[in-house]
């Protein structure tokens, strides 16, 4: 979320961490039609198995069929009216995840949740200088 707007970019990636490939970005506002403003805003996890089937009317199902989505979990990072973001979880075949998969994820999200929450509230420590903590985030994670 940009700030506390209704504001969002979904980056995809790529690949092994560090290193990993922005392969897409695309923005949408939350609430707006398709998956990932609807998770933010209702603050309930999704399970899709074939998108291009199942969300005809969505706006986004151009990009999603040229980009070859099928298969996603979305999981919202946050409650419910005051979720800061999603991560999602994509495959270009239909099928592929579980519910267990979107336990999974929502176990993820929470983490990253508070991790960032941690990282805000360092950084409100520190005089709002974010270096000290990306730096230690760095060296923490190996990075």
């Amino acid at each position: 979320r940009e700030g506390d707007t209704d504001n969002m970019t979904i980056v995809a990636h790529a690949g092994g961490f560090p290193g990993a490939n922005v392969i897409r970005t695309l923005d949408f506002r939350v609430g707006q039609k398709g998956t990932g403003g609807a998770v933010t805003q209702s603050g309930i996890a999704r399970l899709c198995n074939d998108y291009v089937l199942e969300y005809t009317d969505s706006p986004f199902r151009k990009t999603a069929t040229t980009i070859g989505v099928r298969s996603l979990v979305i999981v919202p990072m946050g409650p419910k009216g005051r979720a800061t973001g999603c991560l999602y979880l994509i495959h270009r075949e239909p099928n592929r995840f579980t519910p267990r998969d979107r336990k999974r994820l929502e176990a993820a999200a929470d983490l990253a949740q508070l991790a960032i929450g941690n990282a805000k509230l360092a950084e409100k420590n520190l005089g709002g200088d974010p270096t000290p903590v990306s730096r230690a985030i760095h060296t923490r994670c190996g990075l």
